[in-house]
């Protein structure tokens, strides 16, 4: 099970966030990164929303469609696997 994920929430009501779409982050400074590179380049983001990382539990694991590996280059996503 990952640690943390990042998911897209309203700005300001970080509290309260979106499952769809949400990304095994792994550790706490790489979903960082993750959700800065996110915001950054706005990917799949409505207006007012923003990327947020938070820590995981058995309830969000399941719900965790996606994972990210980040290189040099690029950002990769690939189907989220938990065995």
């Amino acid at each position: 099970m990952t640690k943390y994920f990042v998911a897209r929430a309203k700005e300001g009501a970080e509290y309260t966030f979106t499952m769809n779409g949400s990304i095994a982050g792994g550790t706490k400074a790489r979903a960082e990164k993750l959700a800065k590179i996110l915001n950054e380049y706005k990917h799949n983001l409505k207006p007012g929303e923003i990327w947020h990382v938070y820590e995981n539990d058995f309830y969000y694991n399941i719900r965790i469609e996606q994972q990210a590996r980040i290189s040099k280059s690029k950002i990769s996503f690939s189907a989220y696997k938990d065995y």
